[in-house]
């Protein structure tokens, strides 16, 4: 007889957060996801119970037994909330079923203070029964966080960012207003050429977009980006419209969030209270802020911008009747670029005047026909603002 010992940690939800929570193995370690990250508080200790045996190993008659209790582990409370998952997995399976997609990744975060609300790179997969993908790797690799991408034009806005800071153009520059509304690359080439390489790669670094988020999840990918002696006017070209370089689509989230949300550099993450086995808070999780990433002045300019990118712009299939979005669309190609493969995006947030919710829609390779993020990504977007500023607003979001 042989006996091995294994756990089995059981997740309620499936499929629901799986590339976000990851799971636990045999041996109650965690493998991926949350479940690595705070693995030491969430897994406890195992009991233990000790006799006399002697050196053959018999146990020895007359003397007590001593016991060790295990010790249950701790329970990380998050800021993920169930209802903006579900909203946002289901679009993402419908995005991704109605483009033939490669996949959908959709983020749903407060721009303000970092916490993730939902999470999907679609399609998930079953933390109960983890190894029935054929390839385990790509099935649990979590690509909001892991894969880098070139934007496209999302990166406009940071281009308009430290074109602002950099005092080469002002929203009162008409050019400059129709120019981003429609998506104008030539526009956004002259701006990156005004500004120069040395400022505007000096720009990159203190927006943090050269740095690692810091995000509570494991295998966080770092921006590739050309070196500052090898931005030619080439490079420099198309940097500005976001092509060249590549970069995480939770990169983009945070380095955008601190240029609408008056300069304040958050750090993007899921963990917010540890609490004991009784149920008491033991820590309430603070994650780092840096201030001053850019002005006050400078966000409200880009705010009011990206909302006419909406109203009446290339993200006017974001519009939602009612509410004041801001955002920007995106298609960009991967390489090859013969290969003629797409990546889709749409960007926003809500409110304009005081952003607490940004979403970012991702569909990898679409192969429906159309492959525009105006066209197929802004509409995705829409409809999960429809549904969940009203939710939002219920439980606090926005107070």
């Amino acid at each position: 007889i042989k006996v091995d010992e294994s756990s089995v940690r059981y997740y309620p939800l499936d499929e629901l957060f799986s590339k976000v929570i990851g799971f636990a193995g045999a041996d109650g370690q965690g493998v991926v996801g949350l479940e690595t990250t705070y693995d030491e508080i969430l897994r406890g200790t195992p009991g233990r119970i000790y006799t006399v045996c002697d050196g053959r190993g018999v146990e020895v008659k007359g003397y007590k037994e001593r016991r060790e209790a295990p010790q249950k582990g701790d329970t990380l409370v998050t800021t993920l909330d169930i209802n903006i998952q579900r909203v946002c997995e289901k679009n993402a399976m419908m995005a991704y079923a109605q483009n033939l997609a490669d996949s959908v990744s959709i983020i749903a975060l407060n721009p303000k203070n970092g916490e993730i609300y939902a999470m999907t790179d679609y399609p998930e997969y079953n933390l109960n029964d983890p190894f029935s993908c054929e390839n385990h790797d790509e099935a649990w690799r979590n690509g909001c966080v892991s894969d880098t991408y070139e934007p496209g034009s999302t990166f406009k806005l940071i281009t308009s960012s430290a074109g602002i800071e950099e005092g080469v153009v002002k929203e009162s520059d008409e050019t400059f207003v129709q120019g981003i509304q429609n998506s104008c690359n030539p526009v956004f080439i002259d701006l990156g050429l005004r500004i120069g390489s040395e400022r505007y790669y000096a720009d990159f670094m203190r927006f943090g977009l050269l740095d690692k988020t810091g995000i509570d999840l494991p295998g966080e990918a770092a921006t590739i980006m050309h070196q500052p002696d090898k931005i030619g006017q080439v490079e420099l070209a198309t940097i500005s419209f976001g092509q060249s370089f590549q970069l995480t689509p939770i990169e983009l989230m945070t380095t955008v969030s601190s240029l609408i949300n008056g300069g304040n550099r958050i750090t993007p993450h899921i963990g917010k209270e540890i609490h004991g086995t009784e149920g008491t808070v033991k820590e309430v999780l603070s994650f780092e802020q840096t201030s001053g990433i850019c002005s006050e002045e400078t966000s409200d300019t880009l705010r009011k911008l990206l909302e006419g990118v909406v109203a009446e712009g290339s993200g006017k299939n974001a519009k939602v009747e009612g509410y004041a979005i801001g955002g920007k669309t995106a298609t960009s190609q991967t390489l090859p670029r013969s290969d003629n493969v797409y990546i889709a995006s749409f960007l926003g947030f809500y409110p304009v005047d005081d952003p607490a919710l940004m979403v970012l829609v991702k569909i990898n390779n679409p192969k429906g026909g159309a492959y525009y993020g105006g066209t197929i990504a802004a509409p995705v977007a829409a409809e999960i603002f429809r549904e969940i500023i009203p939710y939002a607003q219920e439980i606090g979001v926005f107070n």
